[in-house]
């Protein structure tokens, strides 16, 4: 994938143009549906999730949580790797 990414300002407000509460970035897009079933499941917030193309992607927005103060979920599941 490219290096481009959204501001965090805009990232921040990505989930208003899904009308969800929130953003959920997945690995992949097989991980997507498994997501969705989780969401549902476990809890009542509405959420848009999207895949980011990879592990090494999904390492790039876990970073940008905490050094841009992102407000986004972030979801792996057992094979991802650090």
């Amino acid at each position: 994938m490219d290096d481009f990414h959204y501001s965090a300002e805009a990232e921040n407000v990505m989930n208003l143009f899904y009308q969800a509460e929130a953003m959920v970035y997945v690995e992949g897009p097989d991980d997507i549906c498994f997501w969705e079933i989780i969401f549902n499941k476990a809890s009542s917030l509405k959420v848009e999730i999207k895949d980011v193309g990879g592990c090494e992607e999904l390492k790039k927005y876990i970073d940008r949580v905490t050094d841009e103060d992102l407000q986004i979920i972030i979801a792996c599941d057992a094979d991802f790797t650090t």
